[in-house]
C-alpha cells in the first residue's frame, strides 16, 4: 500500500520511535509506547538533574 505525502505527515506516530506491547495486568490490552519528543525528553532531564522549578 503506497501512501502520499499528507498521509505520512499526519500520521500520529511518524516521526517517533514506537512499539506495541500487550500488557497482561490490564487484561492483555495492547498499547504504544512512544518516544518521548526533543522537548519533552529535554524537560525530564532538567527534572532528573534538579534544574527544573
Amino acid at each position: 500500500m503506497k501512501k502520499d505525502l499528507k498521509t505520512l505527515a499526519l500520521a500520529r506516530l511518524s516521526g517517533f520511535r514506537h512499539k506495541t506491547v500487550k500488557v497482561p495486568e490490564w487484561g492483555n490490552v495492547s498499547v504504544v509506547l512512544r518516544e518521548p519528543s526533543a522537548e519533552a525528553w529535554y524537560l525530564w532531564q532538567e527534572v532528573l538533574n534538579g534544574d527544573g522549578e
